[in-house]
């Protein structure tokens, strides 16, 4: 939001935040509980404009389609 950070020295990077966020893993059995963006997070081109007008393009829930903008 262009606001500069509280505590700046405790920035962590952009796989470490993804990291603290996932519960689980896709395999079988798993909750499946994903969400699919429009471009890679932690590409090292990505801008933070880029991360804040990242949108979400489907989720699933229990392994089950909730959001789709693909079509599928």
């Amino acid at each position: 939001d262009g606001r500069e950070p509280w505590h700046p020295e405790q920035a962590i990077d952009r796989a470490a935040a993804l990291d603290a966020s996932v519960r689980t893993r896709v395999a079988p059995g798993e909750r499946a509980d994903l969400a699919v963006v429009d471009r890679d997070p932690l590409a090292g081109s990505t801008s933070a404009d880029d991360l804040r007008a990242m949108r979400v393009a489907a989720t699933l829930l229990g392994g089950r389609l909730t959001h789709d903008t693909l079509g599928g």
